[in-house]
């Protein structure tokens, strides 16, 4: 009995040794494999806070504040939509090229009540972001679960954002060529699902800063720099 229970104990610690040992059975950044690197997740950053950070997305705003000076109540309503597909592909093993697109819209209305009289309704100039991103990165394995996988990119971004009130439209935009740096720590929990930590630095090369307001436009050369963390979930997928 006491050899039968020595056998069956030992078959059980080999074969949970064995599971603990398996390799998964595709390798991290085989050629042919196409990632999808945040499907949903989170980017904490040092200019905007903790927002997310998904491919598709609506968000919705309400700012209220009240002016002693001028006796007046406004309440600003502003709509978000957002649509940031990105991928890489894996043209040989370990190295990938990628593309991310970023497009944003924002648009709302403005409700102005002054001396506590009728309440007016103003629409607000909507605002556009786009931006485009090619990429290069080489994925480091560790072993069959962790990987690290930096990237670095160079495209073109414009932004928008409408920081006038109701009664004076004003659009602050930037735009210019920008460089991205991240550095992907992964965790693969199977062969298609994968988590991701990732610092991430965006800085500009060549910037141009322009404020619009009351019909008139003023610019001039400026930079940005941006420093963020990004946590989220992504997806391998085998084309060849």
């Amino acid at each position: 009995m006491s050899v039968t229970l020595a056998v069956t104990l030992a078959t059980l610690l080999g074969a949970a040794d064995a599971h603990a040992a398996r390799e998964l059975l595709v390798p991290a950044g085989e050629k042919g494999t196409l990632a999808i690197d945040q499907i949903s997740g989170f980017r904490a950053s040092m200019v905007n806070g903790l927002s997310y950070a998904g491919p598709l997305g609506f968000s919705h705003r309400q700012f209220s504040e009240h002016s002693f000076n001028s006796n007046t109540d406004s309440t600003t309503n502003q709509n978000t939509f957002w649509l940031t597909p990105s991928a890489d592909l894996f043209v040989i093993d370990h190295l990938s090229v990628g593309l991310l697109v970023e497009y944003a819209n924002t648009w709302g209305t403005a409700d102005v009540v002054r001396n506590d009289q009728t309440t007016q309704s103003v629409t607000l100039k909507g605002t556009t972001t786009f931006s485009i991103l090619p990429r290069v990165g080489y994925l480091f394995s560790i072993n069959d679960r962790f990987a690290i996988w930096p990237r670095a990119g160079i495209g073109y971004a414009r932004g928008e954002s409408n920081l006038g009130t109701a009664d004076v439209p004003l659009i602050d935009s930037f735009s210019g060529v920008v460089v991205d740096l991240d550095v992907g720590f992964l965790y693969r929990f199977n062969e298609t699902f994968f988590a991701r930590a990732s610092p991430d630095f965006v800085f500009s090369v060549g910037g141009n800063h322009a404020v619009s307001a009351g019909g008139t436009t003023t610019s001039a050369g400026a930079g940005i720099l941006q420093a963020s963390a990004v946590f989220g979930v992504g997806v391998f997928f085998d084309v060849y």
